[in-house]
């Protein structure tokens, strides 16, 4: 799975935000690396799920289980 920076920092900030988060940890742990395109041309790939959780909680300043 792949998904653009500005994407998911949009869909985080919209109401389906809990259904983007659970498509993310959904797909890690069905095995599949999620692959976000950073905006300076980067790519940060997430493989596990505590990964998952940190840098959507570090990068994307996501709530995570303390504001679900």
């Amino acid at each position: 799975m792949s998904i653009e920076e500005q994407s998911l920092r949009d869909l985080l900030a919209s109401p389906h935000a809990l259904s983007c988060v659970h498509s993310v940890l959904t797909s890690i742990q069905k095995g599949e690396e999620v692959r976000v395109e950073l905006q300076d041309g980067s790519v940060l790939t997430l493989s596990s799920v505590p990964e998952a959780e940190l840098a959507l909680e570090v990068w994307f300043q996501w709530p995570g289980k303390k504001g679900e």
